[in-house]
């Protein structure tokens, strides 16, 4: 109010003017951000009640690791060039190919408290099969399917369910000479698309009991975005560009 009442002599003032009046107070322009997510302050009590929530279910009903399935989703680019490349020193532009490609799929990956990789699912983006790759023989283990956006949603999580889940855990029963009752434990964060009332009946009807990572805390004791996500993105760069080597550029 006191700027409309006693301001009116800014609107008369140039651009430039104003720039350097910003410049003068150390304001600069810039792009605006989401706010991080703050990890809770009890972060390490969560840690530790995370981690007994775990051992106390393998405890109960004599779960071996590898019954314990830890998963998550990650965004895969479909030509997953770095950022960084060599480059004359001074060079003001520095040109990479397909840099600016944004496309990309949703990998859906897995792995047990033993150390053993299972089956992933790979998401594409559209709505009936033809938007998956032709000609490309994936391992059959594998699970390939889409939705609208190329994230996970209920409809591919009842899928991975049923296609990755329960089979691997079918055949680790059978492996390790487990019996049927013996449940699985699945470690999971707290997407929207793990929690809907019908994917949480999948988990139960399946024999899988769950232990959710705490809201907040992915960075903290999501055990595949620590580990795992960042290398299988980097193998497959490595892959990438040694096709790209090889097959394209000469």
């Amino acid at each position: 109010r006191e700027l409309a009442e006693n301001g009116d002599w800014l609107c008369h003032e140039s651009k430039p003017w104003a720039k350097s009046i910003l410049h003068r107070m150390h304001f600069r322009k810039r792009k605006g951000t989401k706010t991080a997510k703050k990890t809770p302050d009890n972060v390490e009590e969560l840690r530790a009640a995370f981690a007994t929530a775990i051992t106390e279910k393998m405890k109960q009903h004599d779960i071996p690791p590898g019954m314990v399935i830890n998963f998550d989703e990650t965004a895969l680019p479909l030509i997953p060039v770095s950022q960084w490349t060599m480059e004359e020193a001074g060079s003001s532009q520095v040109p990479i190919a397909a840099l600016d490609d944004k496309r990309q799929i949703t990998g859906v990956l897995g792995c047990t408290m033993d150390g053993q990789m299972i089956p992933p699912q790979l998401l594409y983006e559209g709505l009936t099969d033809r938007c998956h790759p032709a000609k490309v023989d994936f391992p059959q283990s594998w699970d390939v399917f889409h939705t609208p956006s190329h994230w996970a949603n209920q409809a591919s999580m009842a899928r991975y369910i049923e296609k990755v889940l329960v089979p691997y855990l079918n055949k680790q029963r059978e492996q390790l000479n487990l019996p049927a009752t013996v449940p699985g434990v699945i470690v999971l964060d707290v997407y929207k698309a793990h929690r809907t009332p019908e994917i949480l009946e999948a988990f139960e009807t399946n024999n899988c009991h769950l232990v959710f990572v705490p809201a907040n805390c992915t960075s903290e004791m999501q055990v595949l975005d620590l580990t795992v996500n960042r290398v299988v993105k980097e193998q497959l760069r490595a892959q990438f560009v040694n096709w790209y080597a090889s097959d394209v550029f000469e």
